[in-house]
């Protein structure tokens, strides 16, 4: 009986709208301080299905998507919109951006979190007029 030869299968292409998907999924479950458990268990999923979709490893299907946006609370087309970065690790989609956007919104008192956006907006800019020095 000859031996058979082991087939090489190709690696998955991940179309960048599945990466973008997953992202937005992600990063609407951090913002609602929710854990991959959590989400998994109000769609009907494991939290390693929601770790694949949310790292775009899988297409996903329209009816899961509309499940999702409904235990995310928030519309289907959420997961289209935004910039479309090129890498997970791209500053909007960092657990730490979330962190803080979601630490941000649970400030009820609005001239505490204007006073807070404007102090970090005046870092942002110094910071900016500082490496801009540094290259000239």
């Amino acid at each position: 009986m000859p031996k058979s030869t082991p087939v090489k299968r190709a690696a998955r292409h991940m179309h960048p709208m599945d990466i973008h998907v997953g992202l937005r999924i992600r990063q609407r479950r951090i913002l609602l301080g929710m854990n991959m458990w959590n989400l998994g268990a109000a769609v009907g999923l494991s939290f390693q299905m929601i770790q694949k979709y949310e790292a775009g490893l899988y297409c996903i299907p329209v009816s899961r998507l509309f499940e999702l946006a409904n235990a995310l609370d928030v519309s289907p087309s959420f997961f289209f919109e935004g910039p479309r970065p090129r890498a997970k690790d791209h500053p909007l989609y960092t657990r730490e951006t979330m962190d803080l956007v979601r630490a941000y919104t649970t400030i009820s008192n609005s001239s505490v979190r204007y006073s807070i956006a404007e102090t970090i907006q005046a870092i942002a800019a110094r910071a900016l007029s500082h490496r801009r020095r540094s290259r000239t």
